[in-house]
């Protein structure tokens, strides 16, 4: 995971302590959260992209979204798709900013509040997501 607590000193040379309150035990952030910081977003841009040619590939085949000839299933599915298309870039962006913040911080026990707020957000989003697919695929 992204947070251990360890006895006494860490084993790894790259963890950094973060709560030395207490002396017995330290909350240490792992350094491979960058990693899993970097696919995400990296997967986050690969959606969007993908979300924005899927857009363009519909209206190319005059299945229009918005205007006279939409409908209310081309305009619910842009609202829908376009909702989770803005949450998404909010996470990309929230991403960013943390792994900058992360760079240009030694540790600070703001920085692992900030991963998991962020990672709550994305996983909200993604289950969120999973949960409209498969009920707009069952009921339609």
């Amino acid at each position: 995971g992204m947070i251990e607590y360890a006895a006494g000193a860490s084993t790894d040379k790259h963890a950094t302590p973060l709560d030395n309150t207490d002396t017995s035990r330290h909350l240490y952030y792992k350094p491979d959260v960058g990693g899993f910081l970097s696919v995400t977003a990296i997967l986050g841009l690969t959606f969007i992209i993908l979300q924005i040619r899927g857009f363009q590939a519909l209206e190319l085949n005059n299945v229009a979204l918005t205007g006279a000839r939409s409908n209310s299933a081309g305009s619910f599915l842009l609202v829908i798709a376009g909702l989770h298309l803005l949450h998404l870039v909010g996470g990309v962006i929230a991403i960013a900013v943390i792994s900058l913040k992360a760079l240009a911080a030694k540790s600070s026990t703001n920085q692992v509040l900030s991963v998991e707020l962020v990672a709550s957000y994305w996983h909200f989003v993604d289950i969120l997501w999973i949960y409209l697919f498969v009920f707009l695929n069952w009921v339609g």
